[in-house]
């Protein structure tokens, strides 16, 4: 009988994955599609990630993405972006179901901070197996039953409307910005969610519910029983009364 969930794995017999990227004037540019290059290269990665429930813009260009091998086989991905003072956006990073459990999200990141020469990685909308990955690595740690606070910023976008330009602080060409990412190192796993507190002309913000995360019904119910004002109030409260200080 033919196992049909078994993959033809890319095999690397030195254990060192492949990095794809594109460089100009040694500077990495955000121009690596994903989709395509999974879809032509990874088949069988592209079809384990569109089945666990994960969505991606074909159109989406990254600064690299790197194999994640494990026992010699190519078990998955990850992506960065380039960001400001020389840091690096971790914006997805996908391991087959099997192989989870083996610490290859901290070993992707030591790796890439040894290789691009930085100090500082920030994770961009991670779901819920990416938090949880941190928190065994002694990245993030629970406060409390439901609040996780990352020792690497959480970072997500947000869409830039009139409403909320005018509770920012006017800076050069903020006009022509469609998007502004928001950093805070607080996750709840209630919603599945960054959370950030009103700060410098932003309000309270929940970075969107991951079509990923989605799967678990009862994030979903929480996110329909948050109430804006008392939800924020509380949850600080919340962090305050663990001993927690933020600014």
């Amino acid at each position: 009988m033919v196992n049909k969930n078994k993959h033809e794995y890319i095999v690397r017999e030195d254990g060192i994955g492949k990095i794809i990227f594109n460089q100009e004037e040694n500077h990495l540019k955000d121009q690596i599609k994903l989709v395509p290059t999974l879809t032509d290269k990874y088949p069988y990665l592209y079809k384990a990630f569109v089945k666990d429930g994960f969505l991606e813009d074909p159109d989406k260009e990254y600064a690299f993405m790197k194999e994640i091998v494990y026992d010699k086989k190519v078990v998955g991905f990850s992506v960065y972006r380039t960001s400001v003072n020389d840091s690096y956006i971790l914006n997805l990073i996908y391991v087959l179901p099997e192989f989870r459990g083996n610490n290859l999200l901290y070993e992707d990141l030591m790796d890439t901070k040894q290789m691009c020469e930085t100090d500082l990685i920030l994770i961009d909308s991670p779901n819920k197996y990416v938090m949880d990955s941190l928190v065994k690595n002694n990245l993030a740690f629970y406060i409390n039953k439901h609040i996780i606070i990352s020792q690497l910023p959480l970072s997500f976008a947000v869409d830039i409307s009139e409403d909320l330009k005018k509770k920012i602080e006017q800076t050069n060409n903020l006009e022509e910005i469609q998007t502004l990412n928001v950093n805070s190192p607080i996750y709840d796993t209630d919603i599945c969610g960054i959370v950030s507190f009103e700060t410098e002309g932003l309000p309270n913000l929940i970075s969107p519910l991951l079509d990923v995360d989605i799967m678990d019904s009862n994030v979903t119910n929480h996110r329909m029983n948050v109430n804006s004002e008392d939800y924020f109030k509380n949850l600080k409260k919340e962090i305050e009364d663990c001993g927690v200080e933020f600014s």
